[in-house]
């Protein structure tokens, strides 16, 4: 794999089953790892970038458009499961928001 990610989003529909998926204009680099309930998208930089590439943050938030979020850059990310989505940006680490805000409070699921 060359380290872009082919990204498919939701088309409009009513019905989960019922949605179709539509490709995304371009290729992403790095691989998708987590989609957020508001269709931002979280992606991990690939391993080998091009010589020619802008470096890029371990992580980062990226639109359902494939663009990347203003500021969505993160130091780390870790899904800890029902949800709750654990990350560290600029040194300081939170929980993301399904809208892709950082909340300062830490916490982990009991149980789903």
């Amino acid at each position: 794999m060359d380290g872009k990610a082919q990204v498919y989003r939701k088309a409009q529909g009513t019905q989960p089953q019922r949605l179709k998926l539509e490709r995304v204009d371009g290729d992403i680099a790095g691989e998708l790892v987590y989609q957020l309930d508001s269709g931002l998208m979280v992606f991990k930089a690939p391993d080998k970038a091009a010589p020619d590439a802008p470096a890029l943050p371990p992580y980062r938030l990226v639109t359902p458009e494939g663009q990347d979020v203003p500021g969505g850059g993160l130091d780390a990310f870790q899904d800890l499961g029902c949800g709750f989505l654990q990350v560290r940006r600029d040194g300081k680490a939170g929980m993301l928001r399904g809208d892709g805000s950082l909340s300062p409070e830490l916490r982990r699921p009991y149980s789903c």
